[in-house]
């Protein structure tokens, strides 16, 4: 049953005796050797391996009948190798047990035929063991902190996945532009950065790295080995793999393996290689830039340093010396120099060798055309090899230099010198080191500037030590000068100040003088006008009227030498008030209507709409219109036209009082000499002698508008032509700048505020003439020429006393008071009426309606005054 049973596993079951003889062999066993049981009955089990086995068979046998276990369990299985009785051999795996019967020692094996499973097996231990190693480099890789760390660990452990002879990694530095061996590894075992023998020669192996980068470059997903077969057919390479080094699609380099002699890598050995470059990229990238913070930080802190120390001392050489120590500390040279310019000159202020010791030179600024890049364009130049840079220019004392970095020295954007380092290594510097140059060039110029600053500063400072000694003695001698001169200004000022106080007291004597007998004429005259007297003739009346335009003219000539003698004297003072354009106008018009109508003249008038009030002094507002409006018609022939026209520009805020004419007119020469004054028209001004001859006048009036139009704060200007008329432009703001000329309300000459007077008569001569009066005694005015406009007045502007004449237009003066009084509830002002009509119960009917005081005409003037100062308690 038992051997029955044993025919039916799978398995070879063969029982051998002492003397290693056959004594069991089952069907399993038939299949697996192709033996018959009664054909290997009694054999030796040698039979069924081969030969080369046969001693190891007969030892491990022998061993095992000695060894005290009677088994060995499944976990320690042994695998044999065994052949078939056609003469192949297979692997099978064995298990072995000893067996006692009757006294004797048998021996049991089980044989599983394992030659399908090897393989299987096989490619399972590769894949672990490639898993393995891969974890390991990975550890290796994340733990390395230098990119050379990174690269060297990679090789190292590559090697348990691909067998290599020679294997290393060059890294491209886009920055730079260059190509750098990384790491290198060789199977002998003797692992280092920088071993003696390299994967290629130095020129073959940039060659060919080179070659691969730029194919790289163009196509990322290219295969670079037929660039490396066409560079390197030559050359002997049989075997080699290289791979790029991409991260985030960005190239870092390659990966280089080698093989020589019989030794063929395999298109798996090719898949690893590729499988590992991405990792080995990423974390050289990651040390890079672990690498680049760690150097940045370390930079920062040794410039935080530098500066400390350049600052410590502001001694020019100290500067210069420290400059050249400290700069070894941040880019590595064998000698360096500072030159700083002067005018078209560079002068080698210092110099540093490493070991050697060189002259100070002095260059000259055209000398060398690699020093003046730097120069002209303030930025750093590298020349890699000197050797063969054509803008390398070579001189004695320079001809050990094989690699040049130039650094510009900088201050306010302007290059005051450089600063050379000198390698006897060629292609040594890069642009990394070129910025970090600069980065410590900025704070060595500000410290040569400062020194430069501070030795200027300590030789002004002496030279102006000796410039205050020599000083001193010329101070003593100009304080006597001074002195001198003191004395002559005060004397000259003291003469002027007399001739201007004169200048004064004649004006005030003269307008005194004059006006005095000129009211008295010109109240006269009004009153034999009115006929109280007694009736007069045609020719009387034609006298009387002389009498009285000369009277006017010579006041009016009075008073504008009085009003252009105070503004040339600072003393003359605006009244600001809102003024009615509209009724403005309209009186002006009226007060130059007789004089046009004598000459057929007719006078347009045309306001705008948008024209309202203004805030000005309407007193002089009048007299610039007045006076534009008489030279108007003095200078337009008879029949002609003048004109007045008022706009409002709402952008500019202003006002423009236009009078034109169609007269003479003027020619662009004469109004240039009107204007030559350095303060606008000259008085007195006369364009042409002869003209006085044909037209009255003094030259005062178009001096005086200009003035006055200044001190409103607005222009004057004048368009004219030969033959064509001319056009007056006043133009003046709407709200007037708050200057020193202005002045709300009046001042009087003793200080106190100028009260206001209402002033309402309907006769213009006889207004003129009391309003000329009482404006010299520093009165403020309100014109009226009729009681409606008296009530206007008093209601916009309640005055400090009224003067009211009782025959006027529109509405008389009882109703004007009566309207005053009662309406407008202005019960204490204190009103003068005044009347040529003097008829019984006058007197008392004005007082009862609400009159003050009667006055009835003729009245001297001073006797107005007179009331006046008393009904305001002065």
């Amino acid at each position: 049953i038992f051997a029955d049973l044993l025919d039916v596993t799978m398995e070879a079951v063969i029982v051998i005796d002492e003397a290693d003889h056959i004594v069991f062999f089952n069907n399993g066993a038939v299949d697996m050797f192709g033996f018959l049981p009664e054909e290997i009955a009694g054999q030796p089990l040698s039979l069924l391996l081969p030969l080369r086995f046969h001693d190891i068979h007969e030892r491990l046998v022998w061993g095992f009948r000695r060894e005290p276990q009677v088994a060995r369990p499944m976990s320690q299985r042994c695998l044999v190798s065994a052949q078939h009785r056609d003469g192949h051999e297979f692997q099978a795996e064995a298990t072995i047990t000893k067996l006692t019967r009757n006294g004797r020692l048998y021996m049991a094996a089980i044989l599983r035929d394992i030659t399908e499973r090897l393989p299987v097996e096989s490619s399972l231990n590769q894949y672990t063991h490639r898993l393995e190693a891969l974890r390991e480099m990975d550890q290796a890789i994340l733990a390395a902190r230098l990119p050379q760390e990174v690269a060297q660990a990679a090789l190292v452990h590559l090697h348990q996945l691909v067998p290599y002879q020679r294997a290393s990694i060059m890294t491209f530095d886009p920055e730079d532009d260059t190509i750098k061996l990384l790491a290198v590894a060789a199977d002998t075992g003797q692992d280092t950065l920088m071993p003696p023998t390299l994967v290629f020669h130095d020129e073959q192996a940039e060659r060919v790295c080179q070659a691969v980068i730029t194919q790289l470059q163009a196509d990322p997903q290219a295969s670079p080995l037929d660039t490396v077969e066409r560079t390197l057919q030559a050359e002997g390479e049989l075997v080699y793999i290289i791979v790029p080094l991409l991260a985030q699609d960005h190239l870092y380099g390659v990966l280089n393996l080698g093989s020589g002699g019989d030794y063929l890598f395999t298109h798996e050995h090719e898949a690893v290689v590729q499988e590992v470059a991405r990792p080995v990229a990423m974390a050289i990238q990651q040390a890079r830039l672990l690498e680049i913070e760690r150097t940045q930080r370390e930079l920062t802190e040794t410039l935080r340093q530098v500066a400390a120390v350049l600052s410590s001392t502001l001694d020019h050489e100290q500067v210069l010396r420290i400059i050249l120590e400290q700069l070894a500390r941040v880019v590595s040279y064998d000698s360096a120099s500072v030159m700083l310019a002067d005018g078209f000159e560079l002068q080698v202020v210092a110099r540093r060798d490493i070991g050697k010791t060189r002259p100070l030179s002095q260059l000259r600024f055209e000398a060398l055309s690699h020093v003046r890049e730097v120069l002209e364009h303030s930025a750093p130049v590298i020349i890699a090899d000197t050797a063969v840079d054509s803008r390398w220019q070579s001189l004695p004392e320079t001809e050990y230099i094989r690699c040049w970095l130039g650094v510009p020295l900088v201050v306010k954007n302007l290059a005051i010198g450089l600063i050379n380092l000198n390698k006897e290594q060629a292609h040594y510097y890069t642009k990394r080191d070129a910025e970090t140059a600069v980065a410590f060039a900025d704070q060595a110029a500000v410290a040569v500037e400062n020194a430069q600053l501070y030795s200027r500063a300590q030789h002004e400072i002496n030279e102006r030590k000796q410039a205050e000694a020599a000083l001193q003695a010329e101070r003593a001698l100009l304080a006597q000068r001074v002195e001198e001169r003191t004395a002559e200004l005060t004397a000259a000022n003291a003469q002027l100040a007399r001739a201007v106080r004169a200048r004064d007291d004649f004006l005030a004597s003269m307008t005194h003088e004059l006006r005095t007998p000129l009211n008295a004429i010109l109240g006269m005259a009004e009153i034999l006008h009115t006929g109280l007297y007694g009736p007069l003739s045609a020719q009387q009346q034609d006298l009387l009227e002389t009498i009285a335009e000369s009277g006017y003219h010579l006041l009016d000539l009075v008073n504008d030498i009085l009003d252009v003698a105070k503004i040339e004297a600072g003393q003359m003072k605006l009244e600001i008030f809102p003024t009615y354009v509209l009724e403005l106008c309209q009186r002006c018009v009226e007060l130059v209507q007789r004089v046009a109508n004598k000459k057929s003249v007719t006078i347009s008038v045309n306001i705008a709409d948008s024209v309202g009030t203004i805030l000005a002094d309407e007193t002089r507002l009048q007299q610039i219109l007045v006076n534009l409006l008489n030279n108007a018609i003095k200078f337009t022939m008879t029949g002609q036209q003048v004109g007045l026209d008022v706009q409002v520009d709402a952008t500019q805020q202003t006002m423009r009082f236009t009078v034109w004419d169609t007269g003479i007119g003027m020619a662009l020469a004469d109004i240039r000499r009107l204007f030559e004054g350095p303060n606008g028209p000259t008085p007195f001004m006369q364009l042409d002698s002869g003209l006085t001859r044909h037209y009255e006048g003094t030259g005062l009036g178009l001096s005086l508008i200009y003035r006055l139009t200044e001190l409103h704060g607005g222009s004057l200007t004048i368009n004219s032509a030969v033959g064509q008329g001319s056009r007056f432009t006043v133009c003046l703001p709407l709200q007037p700048p708050p200057l020193e000329s202005y002045e709300e309300g009046g001042v009087r000459q003793n200080g106190r505020s100028a009260p206001t007077i209402l002033l309402a008569e309907d006769n213009d001569r006889y207004l003129r003439s009391i309003a000329a009066h009482l404006s010299a005694r520093g009165y403020r005015l309100l014109l009226a020429h009729n009681g409606r406009e008296a009530v206007r007045q008093a209601r916009t502007t309640p005055p400090d006393l009224m003067v009211m004449d009782l025959q006027m237009p529109e509405l008389d003066g009882l109703r004007a008071i009566d309207f005053i009084r009662t309406e407008l509830g202005l019960q204490t002002i204190p009103i003068i009426a005044m009347t040529s009509l003097v008829l019984p119960g006058d007197k008392l009917e004005c007082l009862e309606r609400g009159a003050d005081v009667y006055l009835p005409k003729p009245f001297l003037l001073p006797h107005l005054a007179a009331l006046i100062e008393q009904l305001l308690g002065e």
